[in-house]
């Protein structure tokens, strides 16, 4: 039928389809049926280049001219109560996306390479960016300025490498975008750890270039794009590079291969909240610091306010988003931040809150980091 349609109908026309309750196979469908119990319409219109854009209770009575034939053509009448009208329209063509170069210094070496295909229209949005209205930005800002009221506050985000060199301990190496420098960019180790990234510079290439490596190349996996700020911080308290007490605020984009689903994407804007402080105090820290997060987010709700937990990490089991995985990865957490909802009262993952004992190799202070997924904070 879907694909019928698309033969005959118009770019703007609509496709109707009305379906019994449960038919359809969609989360309006109360209560939903098996898999194999309904039609599953999304998929089935998807084949040929449908996709769902509403979904409205079908009133028998508002169609002129509408009769029941009756189940299989039997005297028996379907039953309309609560039956669904499903709305298609026809799905925008892929975007064909300009192959991107990216040019960035390390040290006191620029060297560029070919962004991945699935990043050419995701690494340079600026959300961040000082002339943004982006949700994002909006949180971000929102965040900074209510911990700004607590703490003393200083951003130093403006510096992040893009790239690192190496491995990162811990990490699944296919949850990485692995990096080839252009050909006569290798750097050695020694010049890229002698300083911080200045802008970076994007510049799209021609239709024709190629990706790939010239055959018999072995592509040597030591450039990869950044999947955390965490060791942009790590190495900032290693230098003892600000004062204890005073929050550090890191912000930026980061990249992570992983399934497409509503908690998780290949590129989310992190938010990164680290302080040192006595040791002792770092759980009045924490306390603190959620509430101050709680309060600012709910202050830009004006109808139902967010449902925000503090769970203890070892209260988790094994069904972590893959936001929370990924970060239980990059070394060990004391808290989930989490963001309940009716369906699921426990939450899902919207944040980490860690602290390093060791960090400052001190007897006196503890590190305290919070990371925030400010991509999730914006969909509340």
């Amino acid at each position: 039928f879907p694909s019928s349609c698309a033969e005959v109908l118009a770019q703007e026309g609509e496709v109707h389809v009305a379906l019994c309750n449960g038919q359809g196979g969609t989360p309006a469908d109360q209560p939903r049926r098996e898999w194999h119990n309904s039609w599953q319409i999304v998929a089935v219109a998807a084949g040929a280049g449908f996709i769902l854009s509403d979904v409205h209770p079908f009133k028998a009575e508002a169609v002129d001219g509408y009769k029941c034939t009756g189940y299989r053509s039997q005297d028996k009448s379907f039953c309309v109560e609560g039956a669904l009208n499903h709305v298609f329209t026809r799905s925008t063509a892929p975007l064909c996306l300009t192959p991107m170069s990216c040019e960035t210094q390390l040290g006191s070496q620029k060297v560029s390479f070919q962004v991945p295909q699935v990043l050419v229209d995701k690494i340079n949005r600026g959300f961040l960016e000082v002339n943004s209205s982006h949700p994002v930005r909006t949180i971000k800002e929102k965040l900074s300025a209510g911990l700004s009221q607590a703490f003393p506050l200083q951003n130093i985000s403006s510096c992040l490498p893009l790239l690192h060199q190496g491995h990162l301990d811990g990490v699944c190496h296919s949850s990485i975008f692995w990096i080839t420098l252009s050909p006569g960019e290798a750097l050695s180790t020694e010049k890229i750890s002698q300083g911080l990234a200045n802008p970076v510079l994007f510049s799209h290439l021609g239709q024709d270039t190629e990706e790939n490596v010239p055959e018999g190349c072995p592509i040597p996996k030591q450039f990869y794009l950044r999947p955390s700020l965490l060791p942009h911080a790590q190495a900032i308290t290693k230098k003892r590079a600000f004062s204890p007490g005073t929050l550090q605020v890191l912000s930026g984009p980061v990249f992570r291969k992983c399934r497409i689903t509503p908690h998780s994407m290949p590129v989310f804007h992190e938010m990164l909240i680290v302080l040192a402080v006595r040791r002792g105090t770092e759980n009045s820290c924490i306390q603190m610091l959620v509430g101050n997060i709680k309060t600012t987010l709910n202050s830009l709700h004006q109808g139902v306010k967010p449902s925000i937990s503090l769970q203890e990490a070892t209260s988790v089991g094994t069904e972590l988003n893959d936001f929370a995985a990924f970060e239980r990865q990059l070394g060990e957490i004391q808290h989930f931040l989490c963001v309940g909802t009716d369906s699921d009262p426990s939450g899902s993952c919207v944040g980490v809150i860690r602290t390093a004992p060791d960090e400052f190799q001190s007897r006196e202070l503890v590190v305290v980091s919070a990371s925030l997924n400010l991509d999730l904070l914006a969909m509340l």
